[in-house]
């Protein structure tokens, strides 16, 4: 298509992806033990071939944990279920590797909370 000044875009439009909501929110503390998911929800739909443990990870206190990672029928949220230690640091991440239906990757993401001391109520 032509501009105003008669030169041609060839530049396609880009679709970016972004990271709507995580919950628990950054920075939020004191998150109780019975509360171990943690809710990335984006802007697209994922392809959900890169909707696993290796581009969507939890790290306690700095070290990697297992987790399970669903994907909703909308293909926009992404839930993390682990069991969470007291007392911790927890950083959720979603790589650079996790993509939409469109082709467009992620730029990393991380997103940190700390979890309640085991004598804190849920």
């Amino acid at each position: 298509m032509d501009n105003k000044q008669g030169v041609q875009d060839i530049t396609a439009p880009v679709v970016v992806m972004v990271m709507v909501m995580v919950m628990p929110k950054d920075g939020a503390t004191g998150i109780g033990l019975a509360t171990p998911v943690v809710l990335m929800t984006f802007s697209i739909p994922l392809d959900f071939k890169t909707v696993n443990s290796a581009n969507f990870q939890l790290h306690t206190n700095g070290m990697m944990i297992s987790l399970s990672v669903t994907l909703s029928s909308d293909k926009r949220t992404v839930t993390l279920i682990a069991s969470l230690a007291a007392s911790s640091i927890v950083t959720a991440v979603a790589t650079s590797r996790v993509k939409d239906l469109l082709e467009n990757f992620l730029v990393d993401f991380n997103s940190t909370f700390s979890t309640a001391s085991i004598s804190d109520p849920d």
